[in-house]
């Protein structure tokens, strides 16, 4: 599954690292829920927000730019988090990659 049209660098080497720009949009009633932070603990990314927007008030949707390193399986396992579990996140955009490894 590739729902969010990531690229496939080598279909042979799922384990090659790469980064990847990630925009993402959390809507206000959840901006208390660990959504980035899961990327971390439960798929093994390290994520760096190279940009965001979330108001103290919380009275809008909250805007990250991330960038994720990992194993392309990685990549691709958090996003289907995203898809499947947390569907209120919008993901837009999906960035181009680097090689990593």
């Amino acid at each position: 599954m590739n729902p969010y049209n990531v690229p496939k660098i080598d279909s042979e080497s799922p384990e090659r690292a790469i980064a990847l720009r990630v925009p993402v949009r959390v809507p206000k009633s959840y901006h208390r829920e660990p959504v980035i932070s899961k990327l971390r603990t439960d798929y093994g990314l390290d994520v760096t927000i190279s940009a965001a927007m979330l108001g103290a008030s919380g009275h809008e949707d909250g805007w990250f730019d991330l960038i994720l390193n990992g194993q392309q399986s990685q990549i691709q396992s958090g996003l289907a988090y995203f898809n499947e579990t947390v569907s209120w996140v919008s993901i837009e955009n999906v960035g181009s990659y680097v090689l990593l490894s």
